[in-house]
């Protein structure tokens, strides 16, 4: 929350990442390193190198779509991992589709492997479970329901433009919005 401490984090967890931990990987003699969070560190030694890219929102939409030193130091980041990683995981086609667009790499190395869904996450039998729940939050049938953060990527704008012009047609209709506010809801 203090700007000059903020800055004095963000150097040192660059330089910790980018040319201490190389050196970490080194020692330990790994075969494969995998950084599920986009980037590689810029120092890397003779190890095969896979990064996972879940979306380049923050690429395409800059701070709209996430804090300004965020997507700064992954625009800067972001082509340099793509060059040197053996390989790299896309969520999706479509993240696999832009990535070989935006970085001109080729496709093959590149494969999509959409995310697990943990087993806590199932289709509720018990409808008393159900109608508690739908009663707690005043819920009526039938209703749009947007499970998300509240960030501007999300594009909750169009989906409340989106749900006003149905429920001109339907006006039982309920919208149900359920998450976070997230770090760029104002």
């Amino acid at each position: 929350k203090i700007p000059i401490l903020a800055f004095i984090g963000r150097i040192v967890f660059f330089c910790y990442d980018n040319f201490i931990f190389p050196f970490n990987l080194l020692l330990k003699k790994i075969d494969v390193y995998h950084s599920p969070a986009f980037i590689l560190p810029l120092i890397n030694f003779n190890y095969k190198k896979i990064i996972t890219i879940a979306d380049l929102g923050f690429y395409v939409f800059g701070t709209e779509f996430s804090k300004k030193w965020h997507s700064i130091h992954l625009k800067f980041m972001l082509p340099i991992s793509v060059r040197y990683a053996n390989k790299i995981i896309a969520i999706s086609e479509s993240t696999k589709k832009q990535i070989v667009e935006i970085f001109k790499v080729p496709e093959e190395k590149v494969i999509a492997i959409h995310l697990g869904v943990s087993s806590k996450y199932k289709i509720i039998e018990d409808k008393q479970a159900i109608d508690v729940v739908l009663l707690k939050y005043n819920i009526k049938k039938p209703f749009i329901l947007f499970v998300g953060n509240m960030d501007p990527r999300k594009n909750l704008k169009r989906l409340i433009s989106a749900f006003r012009n149905v429920k001109k047609e339907k006006n039982s209709l309920q919208l149900v919005i359920a998450g976070s506010r997230g770090e760029l809801f104002q």
